[in-house]
């Protein structure tokens, strides 16, 4: 698996190929994508979506 950021583009790219080592090549996929990270107020997100357990780990 190769995953990098290309600052150029502003996305990451991806490489993924997946083996067995009796079969050979399973299977594989490229690409590459965006993700941004919404700006959230307390208590916004809907209790159907959140994790039934929070929990802070340091």
């Amino acid at each position: 698996m190769g995953e990098s950021f290309d600052d150029e583009a502003g996305c990451v790219r991806i490489n993924v190929e997946v083996t067995n080592r009796v079969v050979g090549p399973v299977t594989g996929d490229h690409g590459r994508f965006t993700a941004r990270v919404p700006d959230v107020a307390e208590g916004a997100v809907p209790a159907a979506v959140k994790p039934y357990r929070e929990e802070c780990r340091v």
